[in-house]
């Protein structure tokens, strides 16, 4: 016999075996998920400017804690009776806030799931292409009890009683034989007859059989699909009867069987096969562009929000200073109207001028509390918590001029844009996709081979014998006459095509548009602080004048109003007039691709040349 034409294996080892292949408990199945996940995501980021490392754990954060910040210890006149609010409250630096927003804002956290749950799929889709084990079996025990009649020949009891009856009359008849009558002459006598009595008689008996059957089998397989479009799989197969009572006897009935399937025409080649996978690894890269350039918006959406809390705060100190200013001129002018210096008239204004800006000290301080809060909740900090931003950050704002012109940024941007990227390949899975449609037109035409090898007859264990074994081959031939669904497909497949280019076409329409509003934006902001500050110089010399007149009688209650107003306007207009510059800045180098976010989700302005240098730190 030749080498390998017989195969015999037991039983027992197949299924300890496949046991172990599959005992694997939940925690080393979520190991094995992030293993391959965040090497996907690793190697995926790779490719991806600012994609940043180790940025992708999903493992839920701690609890926030702000114990290694600095405790604010005074207390702030402005805030009147809600002061508590920032009472022991910590103070968050800019970089604090980032800081703690990248590691613990939910819906930062929410996005980083999602692509995560992105990166699991494609694992899913990956392993279509690698070999797919499969091992099956059942087992099933049967009793069975029936009652079995049998007929058999048993010792007729009547029979022992005729033979004695016989040898009765036997003795009997002898015993009168030799008595005679006194002449000397014997009497004749007479043989009893014996009875016709059989022996043996026939009996039926009635016994219960049972039976247990131990029935087993059992499937091991492999299947693995080559970017050809060709798919090779391999089965074993085994039956196992065992009688466990009886006469414990055993049989097997095993084979071996290899198929391949190999598409011709319609799904046949590296294009079709793949395209499921190869769309799956570029969704992927998409999803990390995306979400790299959700990390910029969301460092300029947050420094956005630090600084407009700021800028309440700074309101509501304003108005504060000016409610109090108002409250000690009015206890001047009170004096004076005792005097009759100042008639019912003024005195009024000056009063109502009070309660306004006590009303707009009080409304601001509500703004500035609920944009507090609204910041503790962007950064997972409990609202209740008491905290306190850093007003040194106000003071750190500067008038700074991009360097480029608009139509270098606008160059820089149409280079630089993830999401832009992200279009243009669009464009390209359309084009693909028509091809992969198109070629869908054609008939199915497959080719099928097969290759079976059987055990012997009446084996007792998995025994295949090469010798026995069974070849096949042929075509499949499907000239799918209803071609409508295809024909349906490829049109939309044009279709898409025509959408995606146009998509491309507005969405470097939407880069240039926001480019250019970012500069208007820009350019406003610089205007109106150079208004604002000349507006606040201005403003504080007039109102220096009118309180000077005021005191020589000669000003009028009016002009001091209207001067505080000035003042108060102009001071909030200058604050505000700086952030909104420093946003706009902030967003031009967003919109041009050039805010690199770093580890700890602050942020710096990188050039293309300057992209190298900065790296992702």
């Amino acid at each position: 016999m030749a080498p390998f034409s017989r195969l015999s294996i037991s039983t027992s080892s197949v299924c300890l075996a496949a046991l172990a292949l599959t005992c694997c408990t939940p925690g080393q199945m979520r190991k094995s998920a992030d293993r391959e996940v965040f090497g996907i995501l690793k190697n995926k980021s790779a490719g991806v400017p600012n994609a940043g490392t180790g940025l992708l754990d999903i493992t839920p954060p701690p609890p926030v804690s702000l114990e290694e910040l600095r405790k604010n210890t005074d207390t702030a006149e402005f805030l009147g009776d809600r002061a508590h609010v920032e009472k022991n409250g910590r103070i968050i630096p800019l970089h604090e806030a980032l800081s703690l927003a990248v590691k613990h804002n939910r819906d930062y956290q929410a996005r980083k799931e999602l692509l995560y749950l992105q990166a699991l799929d494609l694992t899913l889709v990956r392993n279509e292409f690698t070999p797919l084990f499969t091992a099956v079996g059942s087992a099933d025990v049967t009793h069975t009890q029936k009652p079995v009649t049998q007929t058999v020949k048993v010792p007729n009891p009547a029979y022992a009683k005729a033979q004695a009856a016989a040898a009765k009359a036997a003795a009997a008849a002898a015993s009168s034989g030799t008595t005679g009558t006194g002449t000397g002459t014997p009497t004749a006598t007479t043989t009893p007859t014996t009875p016709v009595v059989p022996q043996f008689i026939e009996k039926q008996i009635t016994t219960l059989v049972t039976d247990n059957t131990l029935t087993a089998q059992g499937n091991v397989g492999v299947s693995i699909l080559t970017r050809t479009g060709a798919r090779i799989a391999a089965d074993f197969t085994t039956d196992f009867l065992k009688f466990l009572s009886g006469n414990m006897t055993s049989a097997g009935d095993s084979s071996l069987a290899v198929t391949l399937s190999q598409p011709l025409l319609r799904g046949a080649g590296y294009r079709a096969t793949m395209e499921t996978l190869t769309q799956a690894e570029r969704d992927l890269l998409y999803a990390i562009r995306d979400f790299t350039q959700y990390r910029k918006t969301f460092a300029v959406d947050i420094s956005s929000r630090y600084y407009r809390t700021l800028e309440a705060r700074d309101a509501a100190r304003n108005a504060y200073l000016a409610y109090k200013a108002f409250e000690t001129i009015l206890t001047s002018e009170r004096a004076l109207a005792k005097e009759d210096r100042r008639t019912s008239s003024q005195l009024g204004l000056i009063e109502q001028a009070s309660l306004r800006y006590k009303r707009i000290w009080i409304s601001s301080v509500r703004t500035y509390e609920s944009l507090l809060d609204d910041l503790k909740i962007a950064l997972a900090i409990p609202v209740s918590t008491p905290v306190i931003l850093e007003d040194q950050e106000l003071t750190k704002l500067a008038l700074e001029e991009p360097e480029l012109s608009v139509d270098d940024s606008l160059e820089t941007a149409l280079v630089t844009r993830l999401d832009l990227y992200n279009s243009r390949n669009s464009l390209e899975d359309s084009d693909r996709k028509i091809k992969v449609a198109g070629q869908d037109l054609l008939p199915q035409l497959d080719f099928n081979g097969r290759y079976q090898v059987d055990s012997d007859p009446g084996s007792r264990k998995i025994n295949l014998n090469f010798d026995r074994h069974q070849l096949s081959g042929g075509l499949d031939l499907d000239l799918r006459l209803d071609k409508k669904a295809d024909r349906n497909a490829y049109r939309s497949a044009l279709v898409a095509q025509q959408r995606a280019a146009r998509q491309l076409d507005i969405a470097e329409e939407n880069v240039r548009l926001a480019l250019r509003a970012d500069w208007r934006d820009l350019d406003t902001a610089r205007k109106q602080y150079e208004i604002a500050a000349t507006g606040v110089a201005l403003s504080q010399r007039r109102l220096e004048e009118e309180e000077l007149l005021r005191t020589l009688g000669r000003g009028t209650a009016r002009d001091l109003i209207d001067a505080q107003q000035d003042l108060i306007e102009a001071k909030d207009d200058l604050t505000s007039a700086l952030i909104a510059h420093t946003l706009s800045r902030l967003r031009l180098w967003k919109d041009m691709g050039v805010l690199y976010i770093k580890k700890d989700g602050s942020w710096i302005r990188v050039l293309k040349n300057e992209a190298e240098v900065a790296g992702d730190d």
